[in-house]
Formats: structure tokens, C-alpha cells, sequence
């Protein structure tokens, strides 16, 4: 067991609790239909697999996001969680540790790995942009984690995949009768298990994808997909989750796949 595992395997009382952490990430709509994705139901199949927990430290506490292996080394986010919530300051890579289908105190899967490269989109500014339509962001790995867990978009469709995944631009159906899945690390759930969410979208404006599904603090940069045919893509990441709608607080929302951000991801994948 290297170090970075081990150290992730301490007691979740470490993490950030509900008050510490960034308030952007969540609203739960009662009833809370979020659904824990275990061992015994599919976390180390596709796509939670690729899933990971972003163990985020800075100012002597914890903190928790989500992302998703796009890549080898190459994980997919919100770009908030490369600054601090306490201060705002850009965060060193090595603040970040990262760990696809983390499962609370069991052994990970796939290790874990040490970030060596925190790249946020094209002009991102942190007090500007959090939690609008330029909240995303690539992180680069130490260790190559997808060669074990695979990662979102893979060619050829590996073994483990019996669906296939893809990123998309295009929605399969129209905002309001789609529904879209979710998955991350909410803090209120302890912020070292993953907890997926079904639920309908509402609208897609101005690169802002929103929908009814439960989020907590700890989803930000959480993967929004739907599952379609292995003909269509099979699960078909259309965004990533950044937090709830600030002026409506009716809804949350993602940052929507465009050609831009493929492009980003391309250019920065490794």
C-alpha cells in the first residue's frame, strides 16, 4: 500500500462537513433520491469506475469534489475545486489527491494518485467565474489511474464497459423531458462514498445545463450523463456538475459539453 492510499483510508471524520464546504455544490429536493453505488451494485463497473473522489486539502482541513477519469492520467472537473474555499487562492497540485470508485474504507481499486498539474478552463477567474458556464477544468495525474480503471470516452469499448461511453455536445431529447444520471462524493453522506442521482433536466441556456437532481457539497464536478444505446454512444456524458441555479435556487446545473470544452479536453488530455 503506497502512502497516498493509505492515508486516504483514515476515518472519514477528517472530511469537510455540510457548514465547511462550498455552499455552490447543492440542493436537495425532498424526498432525497440519491442512491448509494456499492460494491454489490456496479462501482467497479462502468462508468462509476471511472467516477473519482477529489480529496482536496488546504488551510488544515478537508475538503471533497468529484471528477471523472477522461484519460490515462487526465481527470475532468470543476474548476472551482483547484481553489480554495477558504481563501480563494489557486491551489497547488499536490493538495489534490484523487481516487476513481472510491468505496469508503475499502482498499481502492485502482489506487490513488497525487495531481501534478491543475489546469482550470481559458480565463477562468475564480471570483468571476465560479459557478458559470467556465467552472471546468482538467486535472493531470501522478500515476496513471486509467490504465487500471479505464476512463469515460475509451477506444476501443474495453471489456469492462458493456455499453460504451462518449461525450456529447447534443442533448437526445429536448431540457424538460430528458432525464439525465449524476454521480459524486456528497459530504453529507461522509464524502468517501459515491451517490448517484436520476432525475428530469429543466433547461439548457446560455451553456448551462439544469435539472432536479439531488446534489450535496462534495458533487461539484460530478459527470451528467444519459444512458442511451451502445449504437448512440451508450452512456453519454453531456456535463459537469457545478452547483445549484443562484437566482432561482429551484434547480441545479451543469457547465454543458460544447465543442470548445471537447477541444479542451483534447488538448490537455495525457
Amino acid at each position: 500500500m503506497n502512502p497516498v492510499t493509505a492515508e486516504l483510508l483514515e476515518a472519514a471524520p477528517g472530511y469537510a462537513t455540510r457548514p465547511q464546504q462550498d455552499e455552490a455544490d447543492y440542493l436537495v429536493f425532498p424526498p432525497d433520491t440519491r442512491r448509494r453505488v456499492t460494491s454489490t451494485n456496479r462501482i467497479t463497473d462502468a462508468p462509476y469506475r471511472y467516477i473519482c473522489q477529489i480529496v482536496i486539502r488546504t488551510g488544515g482541513r478537508t475538503f471533497v469534489g468529484a471528477g471523472t477519469l477522461v484519460g490515462p492520467r487526465t481527470v475532468l472537473t470543476a474548476a472551482h475545486n483547484l481553489f480554495s474555499p477558504l481563501t480563494g487562492r489557486r491551489l497547488p497540485a499536490a493538495n489534490l489527491t484523487i481516487t476513481p470508485a472510491r468505496n469508503g474504507g475499502d482498499p481502492p481499486a485502482f489506487g490513488a494518485s497525487l495531481a501534478r498539474r491543475l489546469i482550470p478552463s481559458p480565463g477562468y477567474d475564480h471570483r468571476r467565474d465560479h459557478n458559470t458556464r467556465r467552472d471546468f477544468a482538467v486535472i493531470q495525474l501522478r500515476d496513471a489511474l486509467g490504465s487500471r480503471a479505464g476512463w469515460w470516452g475509451q477506444r476501443p469499448r474495453p471489456a469492462f464497459d458493456d455499453l460504451g461511453t462518449s461525450l456529447s455536445t447534443r442533448l437526445p431529447q429536448n431540457p424538460g423531458v430528458l432525464r439525465v444520471n449524476l454521480s459524486g462524493y456528497p459530504v453529507d453522506k461522509g464524502g468517501a462514498t459515491q451517490w448517484r442521482s436520476y432525475n428530469r433536466t429543466i433547461r439548457l441556456r446560455d451553456g448551462l445545463l439544469s435539472y432536479e437532481n439531488d446534489t450535496e457539497a462534495g458533487h461539484s464536478g460530478s459527470p451528467v450523463w444519459v444512458r442511451r444505446d451502445r449504437s448512440m454512444g451508450g452512456r453519454v456524458l453531456v456535463g459537469v456538475h457545478i452547483g445549484f441555479d443562484p437566482v432561482t435556487r429551484a434547480s441545479n446545473r451543469a457547465v454543458a459539453i460544447t465543442d470548445d470544452i471537447l477541444r479542451f479536453i483534447a488538448t490537455n488530455t495525457v
